[in-house]
């Protein structure tokens, strides 16, 4: 928003320790769209993780005997609890109008290739530009 003023972002964050900040930037700010799920390959429901430092929480299972370093303040749980998963093409296709997103803000919890995998109906229609 700093840098593109009139522009139109959708953001997606499943943790719910950073829902209050984002309805609240929701509410200020009326090109700034934001959805509490997470993206992924297919709709579905699913387990996440949060961790109290968020860098570390996942959709995904950690290896128990991965070596944490000193980036991660915090490896302890802070809540596990169930969020929607949507692809981004049925999203988009149910959810949104044509030229409606200028910037696309996802948080994707490890589950990149996932998304990536759920968005290749965009991808091949070429409706995702790049700025």
């Amino acid at each position: 928003m700093r840098f593109f003023h009139n522009a139109r972002i959708t953001s997606f964050e499943p943790l719910k320790s950073q829902h209050v900040f984002l309805e609240k930037l929701s509410k200020e700010n009326s090109n700034f769209k934001f959805h509490s799920y997470a993206l992924g390959q297919i709709d579905e429901s699913r387990v996440i993780t949060e961790y109290k430092t968020t860098g570390l929480s996942t959709l995904k299972s950690i290896d128990p005997t991965y070596n944490y370093n000193n980036k991660y303040s915090s490896q302890e749980i802070l809540d596990t609890y169930t969020i929607q998963v949507f692809s981004l093409d049925d999203f988009l296709s149910k959810s949104l109008k044509n030229n409606e997103i200028n910037i696309l803000k996802i948080d994707t919890q490890g589950f990149e290739l996932e998304v990536l995998k759920g968005s290749t109906g965009l991808i091949n229609q070429n409706k995702i530009n790049t700025l």
